[in-house]
């Protein structure tokens, strides 16, 4: 898409380019739809693909086709998806189903699992949990220079979590529901998030007290 312009340059039905659960269910090819999308460094012709069985697809735009597609590492729809910007190798995903999942891209291997629920002080990665409902992550985002990770849900809470020490390392509850979140990538004290009560607060790391604190709303 051109944003100058009005209509697109092109369009692709992905649904149509081998997106299915046939591999789950044998005989079935119930269609597999895409909720989110993004880009690959590197490889311009290739977008990667969040899909509601809880798969990830690699697409070629240019050839109009899946090149992979992942079993479900999650047990519902997936919200998002991100490249970690301090190493391009490892991929976050999130869900309907409550959970984080972080991948190594190359392999497309599941590496470890985080669950909405996990308390500050709570020792281990993965706490299993009824899906949906205020369980649910929508949003992801990753510090630009550590391992932490910053999701938002259906709560309305804001959690950090070191991936590779395991622990939730702040929490706060800044509004009503949230459905995105994004990590400063030049100031990392900095967190915006939205909310359904309209505003988007402006959150800020309080190293002192060591809290996730509310800096603003707007």
């Amino acid at each position: 898409w051109n944003v100058a312009q009005k209509t697109p340059k092109k369009m692709i039905k992905i649904v149509s380019s081998g997106i299915s659960d046939s591999h789950i269910s044998p005989g079935a090819g119930r269609s597999i739809f895409p909720l989110s999308i993004i880009p690959i460094q590197d490889y311009p012709n290739l977008v990667l693909i969040a899909c509601t069985n809880g798969s990830i697809a690699l697409f070629n735009v240019e050839k109009k086709k899946i090149e992979f597609q992942t079993e479900p590492g999650h047990s519902e729809t997936i919200f998002d998806l991100l490249f970690k910007p301090s190493n391009k190798n490892v991929l976050a995903s999130c869900s309907y189903d409550g959970s984080i999942k972080i991948w190594d891209a190359p392999s497309m291997k599941m590496v470890l699992s985080i669950h909405s629920e996990k308390k500050i002080g709570e020792i281990g990665h993965s706490i299993r949990q009824k899906p949906g409902g205020n369980n649910t992550i929508y949003g992801i985002s990753w510090a630009p220079d550590s391992d932490e990770i910053a999701w938002i849900g259906g709560k309305g809470w804001v959690k950090v979590f070191n991936t590779i020490k395991g622990t939730l390392k702040y929490e706060v509850t800044p509004g009503g529901k949230g459905f995105r979140i994004a990590w400063n990538q030049i100031n990392p004290k900095y967190i915006v998030s939205s909310s359904t009560d309209g505003y988007a607060y402006m959150l800020w790391f309080d190293d002192e007290n060591h809290q996730l604190v509310v800096k603003k709303k707007f």
